[in-house]
């Protein structure tokens, strides 16, 4: 992976808080926490990746801020979110996500603020209350349910 921009004078990637990303990506991108240990903010758009596993977000405990915009995400694993107990701001936008396992979103405690767009089984969902993001999560994780979608994602992982 190439990164290129630009930084303040005397500033290197240790500096660096925040990712965006318009780069159709095929796969995600698991470099970035080796260019930007202390990344907080990440936002990609456009992307074509398909699936994620919990491996993709190990950044440690500083990664609190997730934005997937206009992804071709399919499922959500329970065990996605693992590795990122401390997000705090998560946005879904997936036109492609088809199931979301009990337990991927639920166990994010510290969730305050999450969208979820663009989902044929569940859309338009938005919240920065605490107490009602818990039962946008419950309803999500229930309506999104395709096992066939499931089985497909976990046969692309496991090749």
């Amino acid at each position: 992976m190439s990164v290129t921009g630009e930084r303040a004078c005397g500033k290197s990637n240790n500096d660096v808080t925040q990712f965006t990303s318009n780069v159709a990506f095929n796969h995600f991108p698991r470099s970035l926490k080796n260019f930007f240990p202390n990344l907080r903010f990440l936002f990609i758009n456009k992307s074509n990746i398909t699936t994620l596993s919990k491996n993709d977000f190990c950044f440690g405990s500083k990664l609190d801020h997730i934005l997937f915009e206009s992804t071709n995400l399919e499922v959500l694993e329970a065990d996605l979110f693992d590795n990122l107990p401390q997000l705090v701001y998560l946005v879904l936008r997936a036109k492609q996500l088809k199931h979301v396992s009990q337990g991927a979103l639920s166990k994010l405690q510290k969730l305050e603020i999450f969208q979820f767009d663009g989902s044929p089984c569940k859309t338009g969902v938005f919240s920065n209350e605490r107490s009602v993001v818990i039962n946008l999560v419950a309803s999500i994780e229930s309506q999104c349910n395709d096992v066939q979608a499931l089985e497909r994602h976990r046969r692309l992982i496991a090749t």
